[in-house]
């Protein structure tokens, strides 16, 4: 079959949604074309081998319910409890048959009950300048309540990652090409891990904004959430923060502490642009007796420059006691470290100050 949904000439409509129900073997098998500006497949099993996708923004997630989803070369087997009960198979030549798209989702945060809400498994090595016709430049991988890795043969090359976590640990260290990062790690209730980051590529990329998402920030959802640390590694090549990276504790109740941020590049250099912040601040203590958290220590490591733009921050202080007459102590700073082969300060603020 063929579906066709365009958009008009003031850009509207030109949706195309496919949702193939609720059960482990609802299937979406595409043997024909679609033409859409946005197609949106919602299944628990698909299978566009063979087939041809001219849509421009792609998002795909399983039904809600929680299964995995798992990129890379397995394929959707029928009948079988052990992957039709516990993951969305997306193999190469599903993503190979998308013939002119640009933005690429995989899972989805959106708020309710739709949510995409577990684990993103990468297992074969995803190269988009070649799946398809070479044309999705982006890649988002979102999730509400799961993990997100890859194995250590499957790296993604991909001009601009973004990655939306509200729980779960994010761990790409694979040989990653990746042009430019934006990750919002967030978590959303007292109970649940904090998301933290660890990323690898194996040449120089920026820390900027990629459709919207600004920089790198895993700080707290809400009040009294813990923020999640941020390992960033480029294996060659320099390292550019243009945008925030930030985790900061967010004050509360409780004690949330700021969490270590680690920034290295193994062969080249540093930047941190003009007025960028880096921050591993301790959270305000809000209530009266409580002490103040401490903030994470903060390390950029380059064997080559190391520069810090004009008016750019690096704070790691710990937060002032919840007032009281009786006060308790106020958070301890995280230590900040610069190494290069040349470090230059560009009337840039450096602030590792503990709390009152």
């Amino acid at each position: 079959a063929s579906l066709v949904s365009v958009a008009d000439s003031d850009g509207d409509g030109g949706t195309i949604t496919i949702d193939s129900g609720v059960g482990p073997q609802d299937r979406f098998d595409n043997d024909g074309t679609i033409t859409a500006n946005f197609l949106d497949v919602r299944s628990n099993n698909i299978d566009f081998a063979g087939s041809s996708i001219d849509a421009e923004t792609v998002q795909i997630q399983p039904r809600p319910g929680g299964k995995p989803v798992d990129q890379g070369t397995n394929p959707i087997i029928l009948g079988s409890a052990s992957i039709g009960l516990n993951q969305l198979d997306i193999r190469i030549d599903d993503l190979d048959a998308l013939k002119s798209t640009t933005d690429l989702t995989i899972g989805k945060i959106r708020g309710g009950d739709e949510d995409f809400a577990s684990d993103i498994t990468i297992t074969s090595a995803l190269d988009f300048t070649t799946l398809g016709t070479g044309t999705i430049k982006t890649l988002t991988l979102a999730t509400a309540n799961g993990d997100t890795t890859q194995g250590s043969t499957a790296p993604i090359t991909v001009e601009n990652l973004r990655v939306i976590h509200r729980a779960g640990q994010i761990t790409l260290n694979a040989a990653n090409a990746v042009d430019v990062l934006a990750v919002r790690a967030e978590t959303g209730a007292d109970d649940e891990a904090n998301a933290t980051l660890e990323f690898t590529n194996s040449k120089g990329f920026t820390v900027g904004d990629v459709l919207g998402t600004e920089g790198i920030d895993t700080t707290g959802y809400e009040l009294d959430v813990d923020s999640g640390s941020i390992i960033l590694r480029a294996t060659s090549g320099n390292l550019v923060i243009a945008k925030a990276v930030n985790a900061s504790g967010i004050g509360g109740n409780t004690r949330r502490i700021g969490r270590d941020i680690t920034l290295t590049a193994s062969a080249g250099s540093i930047t941190v642009n003009d007025g960028v912040q880096i921050l591993a601040v301790g959270g305000e203590a809000r209530t009266s007796n409580t002490a103040g958290t401490t903030g994470g220590d903060i390390t950029l490591t380059a064997s080559g420059t190391l520069v810090l733009g004009v008016e750019a921050e690096i704070r790691s202080d710990g937060s002032s006691a919840g007032g009281s007459s009786a006060r308790e102590d106020g958070g301890a700073a995280g230590a900040i470290s610069l190494t290069g082969q040349s470090v230059t300060l560009n009337e840039a603020i450096l602030s590792s100050v503990g709390g009152d």
